[in-house]
């Protein structure tokens, strides 16, 4: 991300669909270095700052949505929560690219 502005996530009206925008704008590389096993060193220094944005986003699914839409994302939910607690970046970086891929594919 050399010579942008970092963008702290804000959502508006679509908590996902902005998520997802602003990751794959945030993180261009995130999907390259996730199937590659890679650390993503833009997200070692921001993932702090992403896994309270995803975290944000998860709580209003599992609020707000129907059974079918909270159990579409419980994995996501779970897999974030202990690749982040394990500080395990690379786990982390696939977790963060499936829930972007996941939320396209809703």
């Amino acid at each position: 991300m050399t010579g942008q502005e970092k963008k702290p996530f804000k959502w508006e009206f679509h908590p996902r669909k902005e998520f997802q925008e602003w990751v794959k704008s945030e993180f261009p590389e995130l999907k390259t270095h996730a199937a590659r096993g890679e650390s993503y060193r833009n997200l070692v220094d921001r993932i702090n700052e992403v896994q309270e944005a995803a975290m944000s986003v998860l709580n209003i699914v599992m609020k707000n949505s129907d059974a079918r839409i909270r159990e579409y994302y419980s994995d996501d939910l779970q897999n974030l929560q202990a690749s982040y607690r394990a500080r395990d970046v690379v786990t982390y970086a696939k977790h963060l690219d499936a829930f972007v891929d996941a939320i396209e594919w809703e």
